[in-house]
């Protein structure tokens, strides 16, 4: 049986309680950073990629890149390695030490979900509803994305993120549902009910095996039950914390090193 803690609001910026043990058996109270990478947009020409803590909402910002089109989605690669793909086609490859971010190569398409599994990159192409599947720098394959009655799931932002389990999981603003998702197939099974008043939520992320989404709607950030597809209450970004929001403009959520 998976436990997942509950958000509690407090004074300030306020507090996530992690007193429980994820489904891969770890605390996230227990890390000595429970932080995830997540790339905002403050302006039309620049990404900035920042750092949230999830137990305070505190923000901490990484660095900035510009001219290689807006980011959108965000993926961990190694402890000084991430994946980024933009509204322009490219794939970047951001280096966390010494800062910097360079174009490997490019697509056609609007990849705004992505992830890796430590071998692969995998997304979603919103333009046309498919799992895509490669290595930095190689060719992408392409999957239909089929619901159990074997209709497309529309994409349309949001995030994917691979569960402890090697299972994935995806959130696709196409519907504002959870699902869980077979990324040898296609194959999405909804988690929960849709729901068609959810804020924009452009990040999915897991960190000890708690699932974690990001709000450009509201700037701030929720754990969801990656079993039930239930939200808790929501705690605000701020930087510097307390008493200071952060403003969040889209942008994917991955892990931290």
């Amino acid at each position: 049986m998976v436990t997942l803690a509950w958000l509690v609001a407090l004074a300030g910026c306020g507090r996530i309680g992690f007193g429980t043990v994820g489904t891969d058996g770890t605390s996230v109270e227990g890390s000595s950073t429970p932080t995830v990478n997540v790339l905002s947009n403050p302006t039309a020409q620049a990404s900035e990629l920042i750092t949230v803590n999830v137990a305070t909402g505190a923000v901490t910002s990484i660095g900035t890149i510009s001219q290689l089109g807006l980011l959108g989605g965000l993926a961990y690669w190694d402890s000084n390695t991430l994946y980024a793909t933009s509204t322009t086609g490219n794939v970047v490859r951001i280096t966390l030490s010494p800062f910097g971010a360079t174009v490997i190569q490019t697509f056609t398409g609007g990849i705004s979900e992505l992830d890796s599994d430590g071998a692969r990159l995998i997304g979603v192409n919103d333009n046309d509803d498919t799992l895509v599947t490669f290595v930095p720098g190689g060719a992408m394959s392409a999957t239909p994305i089929r619901d159990l009655s074997n209709m497309a799931v529309p994409g349309g932002g949001g995030d994917i993120a691979r569960m402890p389990d090697g299972s994935w999981v995806w959130w696709t603003q196409g519907v504002n549902q959870l699902f869980r998702l077979d990324v040898g197939t296609g194959r999405a099974t909804p988690i929960g009910a849709a729901d068609s008043a959810a804020p924009s939520f452009s990040g999915l992320v897991q960190l000890g095996g708690h699932l974690f989404l990001t709000d450009s709607s509201n700037s701030g950030i929720v754990e969801i039950d990656p079993l039930t597809g239930t939200r808790s209450a929501e705690l605000p970004l701020c930087m510097p914390c307390p008493g200071t929001p952060y403003h969040l403009s889209a942008g994917d959520a991955t892990r931290t090193p």
